[in-house]
Formats: structure tokens, sequence, C-alpha cells
């Protein structure tokens, strides 16, 4: 087994894309949507020593009309995204501008951004990330903050308890003042 004698274990073997399970989301009004695959927890699944993955990588279909996510930036978490066919939009602090299918961007920690899909087909692409064991998201646009529940924190308070805008002061959910 060629992969086995390089000393990369069960866990690195080549997998087939249609073996990750597809995660399809919507928000309440539609205006954002995505379909991922979340390929590193599928190979982390298959790890038998049961180690975290130094990286995050994701494959994401956006369809026409579309946006990925709020607005958003990370505290800790570095985020490349590499599109690989179609075009769309990738608004950041400088602005918004054309994204195309074999360009990259990297997005580093405390710099906001997000994919709009205006065109009429859909925008695929993948994001891999540093996998920061903890982070905390930032939405300019809500002013909303998210800790991240990982390594206990909003572990059992419910999903309303982990979302607090400063203006108010109070909890809300994720989509509150998005859409």
């Amino acid at each position: 087994d060629v992969e086995r004698s390089r000393g990369l274990g069960d866990v690195y073997k080549r997998q087939a894309l249609e073996k990750v399970k597809e995660r399809d989301f919507e928000s309440p009004k539609k205006k954002f949507g995505l379909k991922t695959k979340d390929i590193s927890k599928f190979l982390a699944r298959q790890d038998t020593e049961k180690r975290p993955a130094p990286m995050s990588i994701e494959h994401c279909v956006l369809a026409a009309g579309k946006t990925n996510f709020p607005y958003h930036c990370h505290a800790t978490e570095w985020e490349m995204y590499y599109a690989l066919r179609g075009v769309a939009q990738m608004r950041t602090e400088a602005g918004i501008e054309d994204f195309n299918a074999g360009e990259c961007a990297v997005c580093p920690p405390g710099d906001a951004h997000q994919i709009i899909n205006e065109s009429a087909e859909d925008f695929e692409y993948l994001v891999i990330t540093n996998n920061a064991p903890f982070d905390t998201f930032y939405y300019p646009d809500s002013d909303k903050v998210f800790v991240a529940p990982m390594l206990g924190a909003n572990k059992d308070v419910g999903k309303d308890a982990m979302w607090t805008t400063f203006k108010e002061g109070a909890t809300t959910d994720y989509w509150q003042g998005e859409e």
C-alpha cells in the first residue's frame, strides 16, 4: 500500500468527495445559504488515533443569488479561499471585488470578509483554515460577537446565549440584523 509505506496511516488515504456528507443551510429569509462538505472532519473520523486536524478544509458551493455568511471576521482563524468554478464577489474592508475561478484570497484574523454570488451560476470554492482551537467572530454589520463553543465556552448555556449585541447588551440569535 503506497500511502501506508510513506508512514501516513489510514486517515490520509485518498478519499472520494462523494463519500463526504453534504450539509446544506439557508437563513430564514433565504439571503444566506451554502452547501458544504467538511473534508477534514470526514478524514478525522477515520483516524484511529483521534488526533485533531491541523487544518480545516471545506468544499463549498454557493448558489446563484446567495451570500455565504453575514460579513464577519475571526479573532484567531486564518481563512484561505480557492475559487474552483464560477465567479462571485469577495467583500472585504477594502470593498467588493470580483472573485474568479483559479484565484485565491487569504483573510487573516481581524479582516472582515464575505462571499456574494450575484451571477446566474453556482460558485464553487475551497476554504482552508488553520483550525484554531478557539475562535471569536465579530459581525460588523450587526455589531454582534460570537464566542465559539469550544474549550467549554458557551457549551451548556444554549444557542441564544452565545450571541451578544454590544449596542443593546442583550443576547440575540444568529440572523438578527443580517437580513
